[in-house]
């Protein structure tokens, strides 16, 4: 194997720890740190060493995140999203090109929409009375705080890496 699908391998194998660092990191402290989302979206530029991507393909993965960026630009404009949520699913849907993003940002959908339709229910002054353990994050029950939508970002992006682009690879290896 050559130095620069090695370094490719390596690439493959930071992105699902980087997918879980930035989900719990965002679920513990409700911010996405710049490096995290950056180093992200460059661990996926050593991929064109892989003999099945060519630079066109890189093209359009960049392509997608751009979309996505956008897209996310407009939803923080508008308060539905953090600034770190919108630079993490670019990286992600960088990843993932076309029409893996939309899998992507599916799961993204359905774990983000169920998380806030728990944190609705649970911050009801019907449960206010009921006192949260020390380990729980405050976002939790504090209804002045947002939703930390990084953390089913990262689960969705680790389900359809796991899904759709390592399994595939491990049965080709």
């Amino acid at each position: 194997m050559e130095t620069l699908q090695l370094i490719a391998v390596f690439c493959l194998l930071l992105f699902p720890l980087g997918a879980v660092f930035a989900g719990t990191y965002d679920a513990l402290v409700m911010r996405i740190p710049n490096l995290v989302s950056g180093g992200l979206a460059l661990l996926f530029f050593p991929l064109y060493a892989l003999p099945f991507l060519s630079w066109e393909a890189v093209a359009w993965h960049v392509g997608i995140g751009l979309a996505v960026l956008i897209f996310g630009l407009a939803c923080y404009a508008r308060g539905w999203l953090g600034g770190g949520d919108v630079k993490l699913g670019a990286a992600y849907a960088m990843w993932f090109g076309w029409p893996l993003a939309l899998h992507f940002l599916f799961w993204m959908a359905v774990l983000g929409g169920v998380l806030a339709l728990f944190l609705l229910f649970w911050r009801t002054p019907r449960f206010a009375h009921i006192p949260m353990p020390g380990w729980m994050p405050a976002w939790v029950s504090d209804r002045t705080l947002g939703v930390p939508y990084g953390a089913p970002m990262s689960l969705a992006a680790a389900w359809v890496f796991s899904e759709q682009v390592w399994l595939p690879l491990s049965r080709a290896v």
